[in-house]
């Protein structure tokens, strides 16, 4: 990398020397490199390097979650966009696999569509057998467990949400994402995903992957205590959100 080169030829570098976007912003941000376009000199990338601990250092100015987000953008792509609006359709999502590609995951609840169908009731009449074939599509692991949780999710709407999972993100906030968090396989980090899915709620889409990545490139703080280390990276990056909620759920994917 040499000075006047864009953040995409970074990433362009990152990939020819064999790294992902991430190890390569990550590296330069623990080795207190700057990425190019920021306003500070870019080095060649055979000066990256870490510390022996794998450690950040400190005082070293973290990377604008507005250019990693570009970065990987212009490294993986634009994003598909959530399968659904729908709350309880994204509950599905989740539940119906399981660990596999999102082609996988695609199938099984395309099958659950055409086969069952995505409303409480339609899940309330299936039978156990049918649920556990659709979710062994989406993977082997815990395949009638996960059947299950469909049945369980169905009647938590029914019989708390009047059928409609909709009226759940009327509620405050705080009320809202404790709702959602009750479904199996959902919690604290998929509630967030489904109000930012749904656009009840500006929050970042944060899974435990994503929550690592933000802390390597010294984003949000760390910890031992997850839900405590996942609200601090929530109200860390809050401030630097995209506005729109496009913007907002492709940040998140990424």
């Amino acid at each position: 990398m040499f000075p006047g080169h864009s953040l995409h030829d970074d990433i362009d570098e990152f990939r020819a020397a064999g790294l992902s976007p991430f190890d390569g912003l990550a590296a330069m941000r623990d080795s207190g490199l700057a990425v190019s376009g920021w306003g500070r000199p870019s080095y060649p990338l055979t000066m990256i390097r870490r510390k022996p601990s794998g450690r950040p250092f400190e005082g070293v100015m973290p990377l604008p979650l507005r250019s990693v987000s570009s970065a990987l953008r212009h490294y993986y792509g634009v994003p598909t966009p959530p399968i659904s609006r729908d709350p309880f359709q994204l509950i599905l999502w989740e539940q119906v696999a399981y660990l596999v590609p999102d082609a996988r995951r695609r199938a099984a609840f395309a099958a659950l569509r055409s086969r069952v169908g995505l409303t409480p009731a339609a899940l309330l009449g299936a039978s156990t057998a049918t649920l556990t074939a659709i979710t062994r599509l989406g993977g082997a692991i815990a395949a009638p467990e996960r059947a299950r949780r469909l049945r369980q999710s169905a009647e938590l709407v029914a019989g708390h949400w009047r059928g409609d999972l909709r009226n759940a993100l009327k509620l405050p906030l705080a009320e809202a994402r404790k709702a959602l968090a009750q479904f199996p396989m959902i919690g604290d980090p998929g509630a967030d995903k489904i109000l930012a899915f749904t656009h009840t709620a500006r929050v970042l889409p944060l899974d435990s992957n994503a929550l690592r990545v933000l802390g390597r490139l010294g984003l949000a703080p760390g910890g031992k205590d997850y839900r405590a280390v996942y609200r601090r990276a929530q109200a860390a990056v809050a401030p630097e959100l995209p506005k729109s909620y496009p913007g907002l759920i492709a940040a998140g994917q990424l």
